[in-house]
């Protein structure tokens, strides 16, 4: 009998091979099966005939590659990962922040509050002044009246448990600096409680 050649399968009783290893897998020689041996989890293979694990390629940032991957899954809106052979959707609090990109990572990181994530996201992109999101969120949402949101970066709950327009002035929608005292009392004939959303008649 011949040995079943290296990126083949050889399912028995038959002159030639029965076919080329499938995606995602890798068929050494004398491979029985169409789906020999997976891919690792971070890496992943979209061609036919694989015959070693080196041929899988590492999971590319913003992807994750569970075991047996044909092509990079992308990472959920909410989440991201700059890291190379990702394994797993996730989403995870990141436990550690390198500069190191080569580093790996277990699975898709939970995008960070004041940051938005699409779909497939390498590195979180910071919201700018006068909007704000919770953690895992795909956009930023514009600062509602009664908030302001200073800075890049804002986080929800910080808007909520800091940055609220004080009893007497009213904040409209969007406002991106804290409120003056000049030019944002309430209108005349209303009265404007903590963080309104709108000026209250009298």
């Amino acid at each position: 009998c011949t040995v079943c050649p290296a990126g083949w399968y050889c399912a028995g009783g038959e002159a030639t091979p029965s076919g080329r290893c499938a995606q995602g897998y890798y068929c050494p020689e004398r491979s029985y099966l169409y789906q020999q041996i997976p891919c690792p989890a971070g890496t992943y293979n979209s061609q036919f005939g694989m015959w070693k694990e080196s041929q899988c390629q590492p999971c590319p940032p913003g992807h994750y590659c569970e075991e047996g991957c044909v092509y990079p899954e992308p990472c959920a809106a909410g989440t991201y990962t700059p890291y190379n052979s990702t394994q797993l959707p996730g989403p995870t609090l990141e436990r550690i922040r390198s500069a190191d990109v080569t580093q790996s990572y277990d699975a898709c990181i939970l995008c960070p509050a004041g940051y938005r994530c699409p779909e497939a996201s390498v590195l979180p992109i910071e919201c700018t002044p006068g909007n704000y999101s919770p953690p895992g969120s795909s956009v930023c949402y514009v600062c509602e009246a009664g908030y302001y949101c200073p800075d890049n970066g804002t986080a929800a709950y910080f808007k909520t448990e800091i940055y609220f327009c004080p009893a007497g002035l009213f904040c409209p929608t969007g406002m991106d600096h804290p409120p003056d005292a000049q030019y944002h009392q309430c209108a005349v004939g209303h009265y404007c409680p903590q963080a309104t959303s709108v000026p209250l008649p009298c």
